[in-house]
């Protein structure tokens, strides 16, 4: 059985070295399939895949693996990478400088085929989005019948889909949000993480905080973007929330699965579109 409680995950001003990417994701350099693989499962490993990838100019930027609980999975588990252009990394013109990448989601225990998605890179706070299906849809490649040449061919399919993306956050950036439509948002991504938004431990306006200078204004990206992170990556404290057992909520964790990471960031980024097209309630909901 999977755990969601912790995995390996690194950005870097340049892309991951073989021997980092062996070091936090094991499992994307297995040399075999598990054994609880059907005999139709056709196995490619993940680390042909970084190569065949970097040699169309796409590299990795980030990679995590999830944990297991049972050891003889060890090696074959979940992984995800994102892969960034050559000419994206390193210290950005403009501090809040937005890049594309591909994010690549596979395992070898025969739990998930390869899934290529968009994605985008805030530069200014490392944030490292993904795109909704109802944006640019999912490619996901069956591990039977699979041939490398398929990995290839939707990177170049995804690429020349991103200035889709690029101009949905121009649009975002020229939608003004008001305050029900900002706390409207806040309350999705407390649902989305935490299902019921009065047993949550934060109230949803606790999302909405901003971390830096960049993040402060009530366009609909910035928006987006600070209920993103906070909601990720955790760290928030409500002193006015108390626990079933009457003690004090403690910091809120951050969100360290694949599939919930995943999951939360295309569902905060299909609500964004909803609310840049108006498809909000006049009143939101009250926690």
């Amino acid at each position: 059985m999977q755990t969601l409680s912790s995995f390996n995950l690194r950005r870097q001003v340049s892309p991951l070295t073989e021997s980092q990417l062996r070091s936090l994701a094991p499992s994307v350099f297995a040399d075999t399939a598990h054994a609880r693989t059907s005999a139709k499962y056709r196995f490619y490993p993940t680390s042909a895949v970084v190569d065949e990838l970097s040699r169309v100019g796409w590299l990795p930027s980030a990679v995590m693996q999830q944990t297991i609980r049972t050891e003889d999975r060890a090696g074959f588990q979940k992984h995800l990478i994102r892969f960034r252009q050559a000419d994206h990394f390193g210290t950005p013109a403009v501090r809040d400088m937005v890049v594309p990448e591909i994010v690549l989601i596979n395992s070898h225990d025969g739990s998930s085929a390869y899934a290529l998605h968009a994605g985008l890179y805030r530069c200014v706070c490392a944030n490292g989005l993904m795109i909704a299906d109802s944006t640019i849809s999912a490619i996901k490649i069956r591990h039977t019948g699979f041939h490398p040449e398929m990995v290839v061919d939707a990177s170049r399919r995804l690429a020349d889909e991103m200035p889709k993306a690029v101009e949905q956050v121009e649009l975002m950036k020229a939608r003004k949000l008001s305050p029900v439509e900002s706390r409207a948002l806040a309350i999705g991504a407390t649902v989305l993480r935490w299902e019921d938004v009065t047993t949550a431990p934060i109230r949803p306006e606790m999302l909405l905080r901003d971390n830096r200078s960049e993040d402060i204004g009530d366009d609909l990206w910035r928006t987006m973007n600070r209920v993103q992170e906070n909601v990720i990556r955790g760290g928030q404290r409500d002193y006015s929330r108390r626990r079933e057992d009457g003690r004090r909520h403690g910091r809120t964790r951050e969100v360290k699965g694949i599939d919930q990471t995943s999951g939360i960031n295309r569902a905060l980024w299909a609500m964004a579109e909803a609310l840049r097209s108006g498809n909000i309630p006049q009143q939101a909901p009250t926690a």
